[in-house]
């Protein structure tokens, strides 16, 4: 064999061996190898092969050596240097060795777990432990995926611009390294934060990018996923329509692919459709489904969900025993398997249900429990909604200093996220206040701003509500034909969204209105088709109220009878549902039809009713009311020392309230028994 075919034989195989030994070495010792071993072995070549030099066997050997071993060495160096630029992403093989696989894959195991429980603090550690592996390791691959998991815990942490900023960084590297499942799962993430945030063409934006990648992809679960976060953002709008066409989208892919589990998700979705357009046999129906698939598939945590679904659906139509009974269902299996955010939802849902039946302090109770798990979890959006319930009960029982100061921590916190639409909730909230309290100027100005927020970030439901309370302060001053041009303006929405019991809501407020001018067939026409509606969707709380207004129309055009029939209907009903608060009005009202008939003790039998009720619960403004009417029975009785004692009782109770008009019209009436002005 020559020397040259034996210089290249031997210099090959080394080669092979050399270039996988060389991305052990160290920078050092490749950078000096070459440049030393380079010029050497091109040298030690140059002698082997020039047909002009003559070699003896020995130097010839010697060279051929020399020349292998520095090539060798130059292999070596370059091999590493090869490998120093290489790019992270092909190094998974390599940094997998590195690091103990099994404990990272526990890690991420507890970190999903504690994320799916509630526990965020516990999964944003885990999740932290596991990026720090990998970003060692240097695979960015799976550091993409962490960042992404940080990101969705911060989301579910209502920490909106925190859980932006990680799916940011995530996005790119999931590019970089051509991961289109990655990117995909980020880019839904995105279109979630700014949902939440209330951007809503961006929201969509990412979303059906992320539809575009996982139809690419064939992955038929997350296309469903995607298409059901697009039904979200259309029911919240609310854009009804759409929202159940994408969610049938959705619905059709997982029946395909006989996923049962995530079938029951969307029915749910579908059914709190039907529960926003007021069509409550529907939305029963499909949470039914739902409830059904969930108990089959053994997934608890839905099952729960879906629970207390119905329980929102119940408490709308007055029925709380039954709304109490999924409420305390879903709860139980919450705390059975540790999820703390679903707790803490259960608990917002039970104090609603007691505060719709006037029992204050069991709300309060609830609402702090949910209050204590939503910032043991840091879920801010939450904690949000639990102080601005809270703030409810007390303006329910006219406890304005109290009602404002936990709206205002509701609002700031709402500010503080970013979440525009739950300010706009609150502003209408503060309004509420000022409107009670008759500051008519202060409770437009909120009114206003939740107005133009709800405009602003496009919310047709938000903005009808907000333009239904603007008619109704334009009502209070006796502004009628504005008032009726704001409720009508409510209702054009309410039609176009196809939310049938909002529409029943205006329908009433408009009937109010043609009611204050005495326009009573105008006004008997609105209610009853606000009632139609009403006993449709089995909205007994709204039906009762409907009732009440009935018959105070036909006790204002003397007709006494239908007026009591009316009123006993609505008394009926609110005992039926154990709305105390409706039952002390109408018993009130019922009192004032025997009052204009001169029956002056039935009418006080049935004020005294009335006012014990509502001492009960609280109510102020019904106390008020019926403290001053049972002193007018007694002055047409001539027992004016009682009527004196009752006018006493009421002025106490206005200027409790901070109500000046009620408090200038009793001290008008007392003055006019006790002979002189000004007591």
């Amino acid at each position: 064999m020559s020397k040259k075919i034996y210089l290249y034989i031997v210099t090959g195989c080394v080669a092979a061996v050399e270039i996988a030994l060389g991305v052990l070495i160290s920078r050092q010792i490749a950078l000096f190898s070459l440049l030393v071993a380079v010029p050497l072995g091109i040298f030690a070549y140059w002698k082997v092969f020039n047909p002009k030099i003559s070699l003896k066997k020995g130097g010839s050997k010697m060279l051929i050596g020399l020349g292998i071993f520095i090539i060798i060495a130059g292999i070596v160096g370059g091999g590493f240097l090869i490998k120093s630029q290489l790019n992270f992403s092909t190094m998974t093989s390599v940094s997998t060795t590195q690091i103990d696989q099994a404990q990272i894959n526990q890690i991420e195991d507890k970190g999903f777990q504690a994320m799916d429980t509630g526990q965020y603090p516990e999964a944003l550690s885990y999740f932290n432990q596991e990026l720090t592996a990998y970003q060692n390791a240097k695979n960015l691959k799976e550091v993409a995926l962490c960042l992404n998991n940080i990101g969705t815990v911060y989301l579910y942490q209502s920490s909106y611009d925190l859980a932006l900023k990680y799916f940011q960084d995530a996005l790119p590297i999931h590019r970089q390294v051509n991961n289109l499942s990655g990117e995909a799962s980020t880019l839904n993430n995105m279109g979630a934060v700014y949902q939440a945030k209330g951007q809503i063409d961006l929201a969509l934006k990412y979303f059906q990018d992320a539809a575009t990648d996982f139809k690419t992809l064939g992955d038929l679960n997350n296309q469903v996923a995607t298409y059901n976060n697009i039904g979200t953002i259309y029911l919240n709008e609310p854009d009804y329509d759409n929202a159940l066409s994408n969610y049938n989208q959705a619905l059709t892919i997982s029946t395909q692919s006989g996923d049962q589990r995530t079938q029951g998700t969307i029915l749910d979705n579908m059914g709190m459709v039907y529960m926003g357009k007021g069509d409550y046999g529907n939305a029963l129906d499909y949470y039914q489904r739902a409830l059904t698939i969930d108990i089959q598939e053994g997934n608890q945590a839905d099952q729960a969900t879906t629970l207390g679904n119905m329980c929102s659906v119940y408490l709308k139509q007055g029925s709380f025993d039954l709304a109490l009974t999924q409420c305390k269902a879903a709860l139980i299996i919450q705390q059975q398997i540790g999820d703390q955010l679903g707790q803490g939802v259960s608990f917002l849902n039970n104090g609603l249900v007691y505060e719709a039946q006037s029992q204050h302090d069991l709300a309060l109770s609830y609402f702090q429990q949910a209050i204590t798990i939503f910032r043991q979890i840091g879920n801010k959006e939450k904690e949000a909604s639990a102080l601005d319930n809270i703030g409810m009960v007390y303006l329910n029982q006219s406890s304005y200093d109290l009602a404002m100061s936990y709206f205002k921590q509701a609002l700031v916190i709402n500010q503080e996220i970013g979440n525009k639409s739950s300010q706009g909730i609150v502003l209408n909230n503060i309004g509420a206040i000022y409107q009670d309290q008759s500051s008519y100027d202060l409770s437009l100005s909120n009114y206003q701003q939740a107005l133009d927020i709800a405009q602003q970030i496009g919310k047709p439901l938000e903005e009808a509500t907000a333009l239904n309370n603007i008619g109704l302060i334009y009502k209070n001053l006796k502004s009628y034909t504005q008032a009726l041009t704001y409720y009508q303006q409510a209702q054009v929405i309410y039609v176009q969204i196809g939310d049938i019991d909002n529409q029943a809501t205006t329908l009433n407020n408009i009937g109010a209105i043609y009611y204050a001018q005495g326009s009573y067939d105008s006004a008997m026409n609105c209610y009853q088709q606000a009632l139609t509606i009403c006993i449709q969707i089995s909205d007994v709380n709204l039906e009762a109220t409907v009732s009440n207004n009935i018959g105070a129309v036909y006790k204002s055009q003397g007709n006494y009878d239908s007026a009591l029939k009316s009123y006993n209907n609505a008394l009926a009903l609110c005992q039926q549902i154990g709305y105390q608060a409706g039952e002390a009005t109408t018993l009130t009202n019922i009192g004032t039809v025997y009052y204009s008939q001169g029956t002056y003790d039935q009418a006080l039998y049935f004020f005294q009713q009335s006012l014990t009720i509502a001492k009960q619960i609280g109510n102020l403004a019904n106390q008020l009311i019926t403290e001053e009417s049972i002193a007018d029975t007694y002055v047409k009785q001539s027992q004016n020392e009682n009527a004196s004692t009752y006018y006493k009782q009421a002025l106490l109770v206005a200027t409790g309230m901070m109500d000046q008009t009620s408090v200038d019209r009793i001290h008008a009436k007392e003055a006019a028994i006790s002979g002189y002005l000004g007591h």
